[in-house]
């Protein structure tokens, strides 16, 4: 969530409060969903999925502009994830 009043991002699931571009050196930097537009922390990401799925995550974003290629929030992430097992079945 952004912060008005104080020009802080908020991660949605831990509250760490940082500006855009700043990073902590614990839970790293703050990032957008494309999907839901929710704010996460990095760390948020990588206790939830790992640090591999997290670089996969990043890396598809970087990739290209398709619904496969959104960068994800934990919870977006582990629809996608349910949806795509769910259809394997």
């Amino acid at each position: 969530m952004y912060l008005m009043s104080t020009d802080l991002y908020e991660c949605d699931f831990c509250g760490l409060q940082l500006k855009w571009d700043q990073k902590d050196e614990q839970k790293g930097s703050i990032w957008e969903c494309e999907k839901c537009g929710k704010h996460f922390c990095q760390q948020c990401f990588i206790d939830k999925h790992g640090n591999d799925v997290w670089q996969q995550n990043l890396e598809g974003a970087l990739s290209g502009p398709d619904e496969t290629s959104l960068l994800l929030c934990p919870s977006c992430y582990t629809k996608k994830t349910n949806t795509i097992t769910v259809k394997e079945k």
